[in-house]
């Protein structure tokens, strides 16, 4: 997060973005909002399996992974236990907040390359949060997490945790995560300020009604306000694009 935006935009590291205690309590209030929301929005299964939600944007660079992340940590903060699930196999970035290495990770583990074991990593933040990185990119990840792989590995971490969130790719670009649909209990879209419009999130909201996705709502991302004492707060942003071939992503 920066502070005092003017001419040119602060650039931070992942997980500078993360929430601690020097985080303004506004940021973190809002944040507990959304949680709360989210816990009200879909209640807790009686069998005793894993609540689960996917969070997409219209495009990159609207926030959705530092959302997610964030997301991830606060639920963490109630004493469940809860996974952060890097879906977006094109370009992940979900371990870069953690510091985690991104392989192996959902690109191994779906291609049998991997065990569950082996792809889930604890993390430094809280003891209650797990992350699962992208893996290695992949061309192909819409049929990996169409698959029976990711069926099997679905039944079971659901028994394990008792949140799962998916942080995927832009909806408005590519349809991988709409291969989660059949395990998700709904998805929330990241939409950025003065950012995408009406009619891209419109389009967002079309295809995951088509595919019978229940629709949690709209988080907007990176608003600026300007208020007496406090300043301006919002998020920096980072490069995101699905060109095939490029080099492997950096560990931090």
């Amino acid at each position: 997060m920066f502070f005092g935006k003017k001419k040119e935009q602060a650039v931070y590291e992942p997980k500078e973005m993360l929430l601690q205690e020097s985080t303004p309590f506004f940021l973190t209030e809002a944040y507990r909002s959304l949680k709360a929301n989210i816990s009200l929005s879909i209640p807790k299964k009686k069998d005793g399996k894993a609540v689960s939600f996917f969070i997409t944007s219209a495009f990159p660079n609207e926030g959705k992974s530092v959302v997610s992340a964030n997301l991830s940590l606060m639920f963490a903060l109630s004493n469940v236990k809860v996974l952060l699930i890097d879906a977006d196999m094109r370009k992940g970035t979900s371990h870069k907040y953690f510091s985690l290495p991104y392989k192996p990770g959902l690109s191994e583990l779906l291609s049998g390359s991997a065990t569950l074991d082996e792809v889930i990593h604890s993390t430094s933040v809280h003891e209650n949060l797990f992350v699962i990185s992208s893996g290695t990119r992949t061309p192909n990840p819409y049929e990996l997490l169409g698959s029976d792989s990711m069926a099997s590995v679905y039944e079971e971490l659901s028994t394990r945790f008792d949140y799962i969130i998916f942080d995927t790719s832009p909806l408005g670009m590519m349809a991988d995560c709409l291969a989660l649909v059949p395990y998700v209990d709904g998805c929330a879209i990241v939409s950025s300020y003065m950012g995408s419009t009406y009619k891209d999130l419109k389009n967002v909201v079309g295809k995951l009604q088509f595919s019978h996705c229940k629709v949690l709502g709209v988080i907007l991302n990176g608003y600026e306000e300007r208020k007496k004492g406090y300043g301006r707060y919002g998020y920096g942003k980072y490069g995101y694009n699905y060109r095939y071939g490029d080099e492997e992503p950096s560990e931090n």
